[in-house]
């Protein structure tokens, strides 16, 4: 006869023997976690008394220049899909000027960030249009 008042709890028991969350594991997983951010902490304490300096320089920026800098990117981005758009144009796949406007920063973003001497930004390309309809 099971009492009503103490349901049974099926799912614990299967997670504590299949092992998955394990006592050593857990606090091996903590203690980890501990040091990373002791680690964190310790690389950026001196930033902390740099803040000031930081506040200061939004305070007294001239914002226009930023605006302007986002501007002429976002520009040189166009330009850049419409160059794209136009030379794919006599293939047989279809890609709208947008989607490519969205795609190129992160093609750049990749290019710079992965080292693979801008390999991973032709991969990406072509995976895109791939999805797109045009075949390698």
């Amino acid at each position: 006869m099971t009492n009503i008042m103490q349901p049974e709890n099926r799912h614990s028991n299967s997670i504590a023997k299949s092992g998955s969350y394990s006592g050593l594991g857990v606090w091996i997983r903590r203690i980890l976690s501990v040091f990373a951010f002791g680690v964190v902490f310790y690389l950026f304490w001196p930033l902390i008394g740099e803040l000031s300096t930081v506040i200061d320089l939004y305070e007294h920026a001239q914002w226009v220049w930023l605006g302007l800098a986002v501007s002429i990117q976002f520009i040189s981005y166009a330009c850049l899909a419409a160059l794209n758009y136009l030379l794919l144009s006599p293939f047989s796949g279809k890609i709208g000027f947008w989607r490519l406007m969205a795609v190129l920063p992160a093609m750049a973003f990749i290019e710079v960030a992965v080292p693979s001497a801008g390999l991973s930004g032709i991969v990406l390309r072509a995976r895109l249009l791939g999805k797109n309809g045009y075949s390698l």
